[in-house]
């Protein structure tokens, strides 16, 4: 295998079967190469897709031995600009005057990452744009977002005199009046049974799952997810250091007696009950309270992720996990992104009562202000019952829009395309049969003005090929026919 480079040719030799691993002998190379000459003290090095693609390696190879050769100082890095040979050697003062004559420090080659960013580096295809699609946090078709609503409550609440009665106060589980209003919400749509003393509130939804992680899991500690689920999800377990054991999901939503018969202490059970995503299952009474009784027995968290599980449209939804919990484990991740993003972008989760004060701590260290005015104009909006309305209305719309793809795939592919049968959320999985590889068939939707996009990502240990995600929400029925009739006869053609 060789490096191809404006600056310089190497050839590499990379042993499978050997004990060094693959990132330390791509580091050993170069660095030879860069003491012997052949690569010059300045010279640009390939990006990261060029290396894998020339040295046919993973991107976590990659990357860990650049990383490699940065802390040893013959490589440096900037964000945007890649990977470049420095321009000088290591331990080579004789451009400088800096450090002459001073002993080199004992903590020159000590580990420049964390064990958590060591993990993020080895994922399988690290928290990289390549694990999830450019729709997947997606929310509402901008033409059916509140704008004029948000506007005008936003306004009423930026009057200086209403700001004056709002002295500087820590709150890092949010203002008072937002929670009530949102613990009255999940009552009343999502069977939510909590006090607002159990709402926590976030800026930053992803801080929703991290924070109970980083206070409850240990390197090593197991944790049962969907199979398939949002990639994303999967990979904050494995960052945080846990070994991941994937549970199937059927058309009931997660297989909950596979679960019962693993060996493993589970510490989490990560579960979408009420919109699987991609398949769209949802998660059966009957489950629901085999998951909950195995949980309380064996003293595991059941993390329960809400979200999309606005819009059913031929069932109404099923009570949430922790409404029917009594045995204090569930976590209630919960958010307004496909609702009223990207207006509002602000996360919350209902938490165990005997988490409260533990997390409620925590969240003062890491996260102590949210923005104050978007969570009063939120509260208006909640307790106004602008929401329940948005939801309402959209939900109608929604379920024409999926009407109308199932009808044009069904018109334009017939028995070549098979759709998911669960009617919930803003996507649609679909099984498409054809001889193009999936990235071929998102390109000829791409071009087709269709949007389209693998969903092989979202199986954990599978080859998951010809499964996609169509997302129905974002096109109006006519557009949606007229893209799916130019998508069907690109790829007959």
């Amino acid at each position: 295998m060789k490096i191809n480079t404006p600056d310089f040719s190497l050839e590499v030799i990379l042993d499978n079967s050997s004990s060094v691993p693959g990132f330390r002998q791509l580091s050993d190379a170069l660095r030879r190469a860069i003491i012997d000459g052949i690569v010059p003290l300045s010279s640009d090095l390939p990006s990261v897709r060029d290396f894998c693609a020339q040295l046919d390696i993973s991107r976590s190879t990659v990357m860990r031995s650049i990383q490699d050769l940065a802390s040893q100082g013959y490589v440096v890095t900037a964000v945007g600009s890649g990977s470049k040979v420095a321009s000088e050697m290591p331990g080579d003062f004789s451009q400088s005057t800096e450090f002459m004559g001073a002993a080199i420090s004992p903590f020159d080659n000590r580990p420049l990452l964390s064990a958590y960013a060591e993990r993020l580096l080895l994922l399988p295809e690290g928290m990289s744009s390549k694990t999830t699609t450019k729709w997947d946090l997606s929310g509402p078709p901008v033409e059916l977002t509140p704008v004029k609503q948000w506007r005008a409550i936003y306004r009423e609440h930026c009057r200086a005199s209403d700001l004056l009665q709002f002295d500087y106060k820590p709150e890092p589980t949010g203002q008072l009046v937002l929670r009530q209003a949102y613990a009255s919400y999940l009552t009343r749509a999502r069977a939510v049974n909590c006090t607002p003393d159990q709402v926590v509130v976030f800026f930053a939804r992803e801080l929703r799952l991290d924070l109970p992680l980083k206070l409850l899991l240990r390197p090593g500690d197991y944790v049962a997810v969907e199979n398939p689920c949002y990639a994303n999800m999967r990979n904050r377990f494995l960052a945080h250091g846990a070994k991941v054991i994937p549970i199937p999901v059927d058309h009931q939503g997660m297989d909950v007696k596979y679960l019962m018969a693993q060996p493993h202490n589970f510490k989490f059970v990560y579960v979408a009950p009420s919109h699987n995503e991609p398949t769209g299952a949802v998660l059966s009474m009957a489950r629901r309270r085999l998951l909950l009784d195995w949980a309380k027995l064996n003293g595991a968290f059941i993390i329960e992720d809400d979200y999309d599980s606005e819009y059913r449209y031929q069932s109404r939804p099923i009570p949430s996990l922790q409404g029917l919990d009594d045995g204090d484990c569930v976590l209630h991740l919960s958010c307004l992104w496909k609702i009223l993003s990207p207006v509002v972008k602000l996360g919350f989760i209902v938490v165990p009562n005997r988490l409260k004060n533990l997390i409620t701590d925590a969240k003062t260290i890491v996260e102590r202000d949210l923005p104050l005015i978007d969570q009063l104009a939120l509260t208006d909006f909640i307790n106004q019952r602008h929401l329940d309305r948005l939801i309402r209305r959209n939900r109608k719309i929604y379920e024409s829009r999926r009407k109308a793809l199932v009808d044009a795939l069904v018109q334009y592919f017939g028995a070549q395309v098979i759709t998911s049968t669960e009617s919930a959320g803003m996507d649609m999985l679909i099984r498409l049969e054809s001889n193009l590889s999936d990235s071929e068939v998102e390109a000829v939707a791409s071009e087709a003005g269709l949007r389209l996009a693998s969903a092989a990502s979202y199986y954990f240990g599978e080859n998951k090929q010809g499964h996609f995600i169509i997302p129905f929400s974002l096109y109006e029925e006519t557009s949606m026919r007229e893209a799916v009739a130019t998508f069907a006869g690109m790829l007959k053609g």
